[in-house]
């Protein structure tokens, strides 16, 4: 996993949390369009959220940079 701490406290974002029916979480981030992930526990999704985040920040700082 990358390092989310160097970015803890940079950026805030709002959350969306559902429970799955089948089980599970399911998290999306409104101001990220296709920003979303999901996890059988309420740690886990919030662990993947942020790694998910990180991963679409990177992938617009590239994308600017080509």
């Amino acid at each position: 996993m990358r390092n989310i701490d160097k970015y803890k406290n940079v950026l805030s974002y709002s959350v969306i949390y559902q429970e799955d029916p089948e089980g599970g979480y399911v998290v999306n981030v409104p101001a990220l369009p296709g920003c979303h992930t999901q996890g059988d526990t309420i740690d886990e999704v919030e662990q993947n959220i942020k790694e998910a985040i990180l991963l679409y920040l990177e992938n617009l700082k590239l994308k600017n940079h080509s």
